[in-house]
């Protein structure tokens, strides 16, 4: 059975007093689960907003548009495809709205610091301001219900009438002491209201003057963040022991606790469909939990992504969650079957490496060493040896008989001849073992200041040829072909060196970048640094390597893993969690033909007999049927009209021309960011005629101080529509 693997760590902290003595007892709890993977939903598309703007609630309207509460300004996009969200227009710049409802062409925004503003939004790309309301508290929440307003404060919440919607008259407040209103649900003349650390609270609206507490719940040490009522149960967020809980509220004077589903970490928002919650659980990702049984809810599937996410809005099965400072993004939960998976076994550590030969999987497992998994029946994987190594297993190599694992400080040499008991044959100590390669009895190891090559003839008595230092001093992968060894580092990008002669390993080259990984197809290498696209590197002449294509699908993209197998080319993309394929028979020029979009974020992958073996960093392996992985229709999913961004020298030092070209006259903005999202330089800012248009960058801020080498992007923005492109400083 293919099981998710979730573990949850809760802190509960109990007070005792004890007159003089007040103590504070600290429970860990660890809960490790395994559910059935029944679901795969997966990322389709993304707004990402100009420099450092958090992103907040979403409300959608009409199937087309949305709109978007961020730090500055209410963000209206046009949601239509999902896939490439566009900003339309936005209202109230420099202002910064907390929740917005809309009931026809009329919105209702709170605002952090002016209260309630009504607009008309019958043009979407022209919201017109044609009421408000100022009242006590800072608003949190707003739901609207027929002619009245309900806004949640950090006092209580207010009740206003909005029939003539350019008035808006104060009905009735209700004060909750302490800790005020964070959401309200209202049914019929009920409101039930999650007051933080006051609570559940139940109020009856007969007199709405004077709203009356009817009923109550109260969590020791909650946080009660979010509450829906749908029929007989309200669905509580308690932030601060991260669950959702169903109250039975059938008697709204004496609600009931029947039932309970533990987040994976702080849940922010949650909508109900049907019988399904949708949860928005912060660092942890969006989780769906089923909820037919209200007293047994179980979750059915989970989106981990690398940003957290906040708040979330759902329609015709596509989710748009707002991930605080990376944006708005679209998720695809349409078809949640799992047809491409055959199997999969939690290797119960941080998994992150893999080799497939013949019917074993080999796995370096972090702190749990070397895994040996027999992989006969890849519907049932199960391990059969270890080998605990003493530090840290980051990579793993096997040679007939023989395993080789970079453990942090040590090579470490396992005798596997036995899978079920594999034994130590010896180790050889580089500074810091970060992964290792095998050439004719000869290990290549990058470590910590460059690489090492080793003669293992005698796995028994290792024997150190010679040693080299990489620029960057921080060389993290390597592979050798034809007696060129590639070798790629943190700081520097891919060095390339001639150890045709082992013992005198020659440096001839590189390829500037940060956090590099690549793989190599004869003398061609497909290299990406991370945090852009993928780059084909002629490496016929050694000395002089020449970029000849990029592969991009995406304007952002964070390709953490590329391989090679048969003629194959493998990226995983750890921004949008998929693994895109593509055909290198002709190795210059890769075209695109398949693409797996899943909820996991790979580390390492193997194809084998056509079975693709996945390994992911916190739940193990996955073994995939290559075969039923569906073509790419669209080989390309930037749209046509993109716009078009590149730099001349990139490397540069000290400067680097910028060009792009405009398809037509308008304005634009060109602005430099550093890696943190944080705003560098405006180069651009003025109306543009249509073609194509150069500016260089002398590498300074606005204030003319130069800045330091590292990875920054130029950013493009013209019509709705931007794009960006990775500049690297060097010096």
């Amino acid at each position: 059975m293919v099981t998710y693997k979730k573990l949850k760590i809760y802190n509960i902290y109990l007070n005792y007093d004890g007159g003089k003595m007040k103590s504070t007892l600290l429970i860990v709890f660890l809960s490790l689960f395994f559910l059935e993977l029944s679901a795969v939903i997966h990322q389709i598309g993304c707004y990402d907003p100009d420099g450092y703007v958090s992103i907040g609630r979403t409300t959608i309207v009409n199937d087309s548009i949305a709109y978007v509460c961020s730090s500055n300004g209410l963000r209206i996009m046009d949601i239509s495809p999902p896939e490439y969200p566009q900003l339309i227009g936005i209202s109230f710049l420099n202002c910064m709205p907390t929740d917005i409802c809309i009931v026809g062409n009329i919105a209702y925004v709170c605002f952090y610091s002016s209260g309630l503003q009504v607009l008309d939004i019958s043009n979407p790309t022209n919201p017109v301001n044609i009421g408000w309301y100022m009242f006590a508290g800072t608003p949190r929440r707003i739901t609207v219900v027929n002619s009245r307003a309900y806004i949640c404060t950090d006092l209580g919440f207010t009740i206003l009438d909005i029939s003539n919607p350019t008035a808006p008259q104060l009905v009735g407040t209700c004060a909750i002491s302490h800790y005020g209103a964070n959401d309200i649900s209202v049914v019929g003349t009920i409101a039930y209201v999650a007051t933080g650390f006051g609570g559940f609270k139940i109020y009856n609206l007969d007199t709405t003057q004077d709203p009356n507490l009817i009923g109550s719940y109260i969590f020791y040490q909650n946080d009660t963040f979010s509450v829906s009522v749908i029929g007989n149960f309200a669905y509580i967020l308690d932030s601060y022991f991260m669950n959702l809980r169903i109250l039975d509220v059938s008697d709204p004077t004496n609600p009931q606790s029947i039932g309970t589903f533990f987040t994976s970490d702080m849940p922010r928002s949650c909508k109900i469909v049907g019988n399904t919650a949708y949860i928005a659980a912060r660092y942890s990702g969006l989780e769906i939990v089923n909820i037919s049984n209200p007293e047994d809810p179980t979750l059915i599937a989970f989106f981990d992504p690398i940003y957290d996410v906040e708040y979330l809005a759902i329609l015709d099965n596509i989710i748009y969650i707002s991930a605080s400072y990376f944006g708005l993004k679209t998720i695809d939960a349409s078809d949640l079957s799992n047809q491409q998976i055959i199997g999969s076994l939690d290797t119960l550590g941080a998994a992150k490496s893999l080799t497939v030969s013949d019917s074993i999987a080999y796995v370096a497992n972090g702190t749990n060493g070397l895994q040996l998994i027999n992989i006969s029946n890849p519907q049932n994987p199960i391990p059969i040896g270890s080998y605990d190594t003493p530090n840290s297993a980051s990579s793993v190599t096997v040679s007939g008989n023989i395993a080789y694992v970079a453990d942090g400080h040590s090579l470490q040499i396992i005798d596997v001849s036995n899978s079920g008991s594999p034994q130590f044959l010896s180790s050889f100590t580089p500074s810091l073992a970060n992964s290792v390669y095998i050439e004719n009895n000869i290990a290549y190891v990058a470590q910590m200041d460059g690489m090492q090559i080793i003669d293992v003839s005698n796995p028994q008595n290792p024997q150190l040829l010679s040693s080299c230092n990489t620029q960057g001093r921080y060389a993290l992968d390597i592979k050798v072909s034809e007696g060129i060894a590639y070798v790629s580092d943190y700081n520097s990008g891919l060095e390339v060196f001639n150890v045709s002669n082992p013992q005198y390993p020659e440096y001839l080259s590189s390829y500037h970048g940060y956090d590099m990984n690549f793989a190599l197809s004869g003398h061609f290498a497909y290299v990406s640094d991370s945090y852009s696209q993928v780059e084909v590197i002629d490496f016929s002449n050694p000395s002089v390597p020449i970029v000849i294509r990029t592969l991009q699908a995406h304007l952002y993209e964070r390709n953490n893993k590329v391989y090679v197998k048969d003629n194959l080319l493998f990226v995983v993309d750890g921004y949008w969690d998929e693994i895109r394929i593509y055909d290198i028979s002709n190795e210059s020029n890769p075209i695109p033909i398949q693409r797996y979009s899943w909820n996991m974020r790979t580390m390492d992958l193997c194809l084998l007999d056509g079975r693709l073996y996945t390994l992911e960093l916190t739940y193990g392996m996955y073994i995939l049927d290559f075969n039923s992985i569906v073509p790419v229709i669209d080989p390309v999913i930037i749209p046509s009209n993109k716009l078009m961004l590149s730099s001349y020298p990139n490397p540069f030092n000290p400067s680097t021309t910028i060009s792009f070209d405009l398809t037509s006259a308008g304005f634009m903005k060109l602005d430099v960011y550093n890696i943190k999202g944080q705003h560098i330089k405006s180069l651009v800012k003025d109306h543009l005629e249509q073609g194509k248009h150069q500016v260089s960058w002398n590498g300074t801020d606005d204030q003319g101080h130069a800045v330091a080498s590292g990875i920054y992007f130029a950013k493009l923005d013209t019509a709705g529509k931007t794009t960006t492109k990775k500049l690297v400083m060097v010096k």
